[in-house]
């Protein structure tokens, strides 16, 4: 899941559900995950953004920017693996083709700190999928 953040605002975009494919060199993503329903980014955004950002807002951290929460769906609920403040392959490959606004326009106001400009999508599904190399899986560059 990807937020744009404002002060204490957070604003979503599509998830992307990356996996490793069937063969053990190739990587994936699909936007939006056909399981991701309304109950569950209300859960994700009740129990794991809203406080995150609260809590850089209560250390006195302004951030601007993307947020990137990477999750694990458990019987017990999501949990988190990772957060960055980039744009993850392949999720971004997924994602970024469905914005029907311009990501520029949004970056820039992200980092200002004016978030005017209303994020639209489009409707389409997206796939990704990525043929790395071995050797990149398994060592250390």
């Amino acid at each position: 899941m990807r937020e744009r953040c404002e002060r204490r605002w957070i604003r979503s975009s599509p998830q992307a559900r990356a996996s490793p494919g069937a063969h053990p060199d190739v990587l994936g993503a699909v936007c939006p995950p056909p399981d991701a329903d309304e109950a569950l980014l209300a859960q994700v955004e009740a129990e794991i953004l809203r406080p995150v950002v609260a809590e850089l807002h209560r250390r006195g951290i302004e951030y601007r920017g993307v947020l990137y929460a990477g999750l694990m769906l458990t019987p017990d609920g999501p949990k988190v693996l990772e957060f960055n403040v980039r744009f993850g392959d392949p999720e971004t490959q997924a994602v970024v083709p469905r914005l029907a606004s311009d990501l520029a326009v949004h970056c820039s106001e992200a980092a200002t700190g004016r978030l005017t400009t209303p994020v639209r999508w489009r409707d389409e599904a997206c796939v990704t999928v990525v043929d790395v190399i071995p050797r990149l899986l398994t060592s250390p560059s």
